[in-house]
């Protein structure tokens, strides 16, 4: 048959006639019955601010662009996953915009579905699309240790897409639709405003904390020893005149080894409690406003940030106060001695 529309072409041999499937159908008909075409993800890492508002936009984009194609059909469903393990599935996306928000849980997660069926010229079938969007406020460990436990090869390659706050996901036959809703997916990523739980100073110090602690760790026994060793000498000019015995330079030697390790317990005090008050800063790439619930762990997580940035103010000024007092007596004794 030299019809292109023909899925199946008969050829004949030596050995007699022979069934031909053009690549392009032969294609479609795997996808058909594996379940799995091509696919491209892209990941978004930003800290972003969801609203309902900004969830409509998002499908308004989404179907303003399948509008410039041939969609022979299209299905639009929506998953909501709350904090109390508990999720509730929108068949339609008239039931998701028309559902009663004002609910005290909180949401953890929202998956947006766009299935459709694309008229292809090469095709004489319409081919099977999906656009999926998740937007997850944290990543919960049991979902990782679902993935580990699973044994399956293909599941590890979730793992980067579960850590990311928002991830989009095409599968597609035609490649040119594929790029066109990332891009919508994209563009509508870098309208949404940043949640504003952290300010950029508390952000910028939570994500150094490390060196902060490293610092403050090795910083509070060397201005101890600085301080030591000048008391050393002023002793030495004021007292002895220079003179100082061996039996008190060993003895000043034994108190100073001795007097480091509960310094490092103290340094390594200070600088735990420096970090731990960092660490426990809250700090969601994904800020859920659509429900009673998340307006009020919004406002929970910015009084809990509140109440651990002023315990690290208190704690790194009473590490700078022991440190600078230090530094203060040992360049006085040196000068002096």
């Amino acid at each position: 048959m030299s019809n292109n529309k023909s899925v199946i072409e008969l050829a004949k041999d030596d050995e007699g006639l022979v069934a031909k499937v053009p690549r392009e159908h032969f294609k479609s008909m795997f996808y058909l019955f594996s379940g799995k075409p091509d696919s491209r993800v892209k990941l978004f890492n930003e800290p972003v601010e969801i609203k309902l508002r900004n969830i409509i936009d998002l499908n308004r984009d989404v179907t303003r662009k399948l509008a410039t194609h041939h969609i022979d059909m299209s299905v639009t469903k929506a998953t909501v996953s709350y904090s109390v393990n508990e999720f509730a599935e929108f068949g339609t996306w008239v039931e998701f915009e028309q559902h009663e928000w004002d609910i005290p849980e909180s949401i953890d997660e929202i998956v947006v579905e766009w299935e459709f069926y694309v008229d292809i010229p090469t095709f004489n079938e319409p081919q099977r699309h999906k656009l999926m969007v998740r937007i997850s406020s944290e990543v919960k460990p049991s979902k990782f240790m679902q993935l580990l436990t699973s044994g399956s090869s293909d599941k590890f390659e979730e793992m980067d897409s579960l850590a990311s706050p928002i991830m989009c996901r095409v599968d597609f036959v035609n490649t040119l639709i594929s790029k066109e809703l990332i891009n919508v997916v994209t563009d509508w990523q870098k309208k949404l405003s940043e949640p504003e739980i952290l300010n950029t100073f508390l952000s910028s110090m939570r994500i150094k904390r490390h060196e902060i602690a490293v610092a403050i760790h090795h910083i509070t026994p060397f201005m101890f020893a600085l301080f030591w060793v000048s008391l050393v000498l002023w002793v030495d000019s004021n007292i002895y005149n220079n003179s100082i015995p061996i039996l008190a330079v060993s003895i000043w030697i034994f108190f100073g080894i001795y007097s480091l390790s509960p310094i490092r317990k103290i340094s390594h005090f200070l600088a735990s409690a420096v970090y731990s008050s960092l660490e426990k800063c809250k700090v969601n790439h994904v800020v859920f406003l659509l429900t009673s619930g998340d307006e009020k762990n919004m406002c929970d997580q910015k009084n809990h940030n509140k109440k651990s940035f002023s315990k690290f103010i208190s704690r790194t000024i009473f590490a700078a106060i022991l440190n600078v007092s230090c530094g203060i007596l040992a360049s006085y004794l040196f000068v002096n001695s």
